[in-house]
């Protein structure tokens, strides 16, 4: 059985092989291999800056997995002049399929539902975050103006789909509800492995050095957009610096940083912020975390963060934004309006005279990854999968 999966993620061909500058490393296709035999993913083309070097990338490449790039289609000019070679282009790739994984929001994704609607091939969605978020917050007029259209046909597509994945609880089920009779499933995309009792023990006792130490915030999140709040953090910082003990802020994530360098530099933060650049998947990133003390996550558009689980899968402390699921992991106490400065600003002072409070944070954190631990996970995903799979072949004999 051969599917396909699109998606708009920029994906980076180089010396024979598919790399990515975060998610989508080559273990993920396994939970959709499990299923079906071949997967073709239809995705955007990306390429290697002149400041990134081969190793700054992971893996996407696998045995059975077939990649098929298109133009970018998330701008007004490519809709109008390249929508339709585009859908010609899918239409080929999805009548040599037996069937299409749409993960949204994303152009791609919804031009592969429009095909395989039209040549009669069951799909499935992924619904991985809200448009409106993005668009409306840090777009640019264009991006307002499209925020509800965009924001509207991934409603309708849901709406349509027999088969859904939410990597929400409650959030995009609320905003994109589906058909009473879908099948439906709330699954993250999150992969980390039961959250061990060594890993709170090493995180608590850190904390009893807590005033002998710089304070080290941090933050995962592209460099791309301003969607991951990283300015909130540095007009923060810049504003309660002489409140605060002596600190370090950093940065782990893909994009180029000149730009933010330049903002930290005039809000004079440059000397404390740092941008650790990218690292694999997995046990890199999870040691990075470790030497965090309170992770940051002040975004303006979401679906449910994969990093913010892992740091709490880590221990640590957590500060975010009131934005799509992350309500459903964090107290309300501990969160705010996005681009609130003066908010954040308070939380964080209490959070670095407050030991106590970090060590309760820890703990609570902690045991609230363990909903998301990979065990827990792969049952619920692959039972969707199964079910979708099983469709499909009735759909062929038929």
């Amino acid at each position: 059985m051969k599917i396909i999966f699109a998606h708009d993620h920029r994906f980076v061909p180089l010396e024979g092989q598919v790399f990515s500058e975060s998610q989508f490393d080559s273990s993920l296709w396994i939970r959709y291999l499990r299923h079906f035999e071949q997967l073709v993913v239809i995705a955007r083309q990306g390429s290697l800056s002149k400041q990134k070097k081969k190793e700054n990338l992971v893996l996407s490449s696998l045995e059975n997995v077939d990649f098929k790039f298109l133009p970018n289609l998330s701008n007004l000019t490519n809709q109008i002049l390249k929508r339709g070679s585009c859908l010609k282009l899918i239409n080929e790739y999805v009548k040599e399929v037996d069937g299409v994984i749409a993960r949204l929001p994303s152009e791609i994704g919804l031009l592969a539902i429009k095909s395989a609607i039209l040549n009669k091939k069951p799909w499935a969605v992924e619904v991985a975050g809200c448009p409106w978020d993005g668009l409306w917050n840090y777009g640019s007029l264009q991006g307002k103006l499209y925020a509800p259209i965009l924001t509207r046909r991934m409603k309708q597509a849901v709406a349509k789909s027999q088969f859904i994945l939410y990597v929400t609880d409650r959030f995009l089920q609320q905003r994109y509800p589906c058909a009473t009779n879908a099948i439906t499933i709330n699954c993250s995309d999150v992969e980390i492995s039961s959250p061990s009792p060594d890993v709170l023990n090493r995180r608590l006792k850190r904390f009893y050095s807590f005033g002998d130490r710089k304070i080290i915030f941090g933050l995962i999140g592209t460099l791309k957009g301003k969607f991951k709040g990283i300015q909130t953090v540095l007009v923060t910082l810049k504003k309660i610096r002489h409140q605060l003990p002596p600190f370090e802020f950093r940065i782990l994530g893909g994009g180029e940083a000149d730009s933010w360098r330049q903002l930290a530099q005039s809000l004079e933060v440059d000397d404390v912020t740092f941008f650790d650049g990218t690292l694999p998947g997995g046990e890199p990133v999870f040691q990075w975390l470790d030497k965090i003390d309170i992770y940051l996550q002040p975004s303006f558009k979401e679906g449910l963060p994969r990093a913010l689980i892992e740091a709490m899968s880590r221990g640590c402390p957590c500060l975010a934004s009131k934005v799509a699921g992350i309500p459903e992991l964090l107290e309300p106490e501990n969160l705010i309006i996005p681009g609130d400065v003066s908010h954040l600003g308070k939380l964080l002072i209490k959070a670095s005279y407050n030991p106590d409070w970090c060590m309760e944070q820890a703990q609570k954190n902690w045991q609230r990854s363990h909903d998301y631990s990979k065990d827990v996970l792969d049952i619920r995903r692959k039972n969707f999968w199964q079910q979708f799979a099983n469709y499909i072949s009735n759909c062929t004999l038929d």
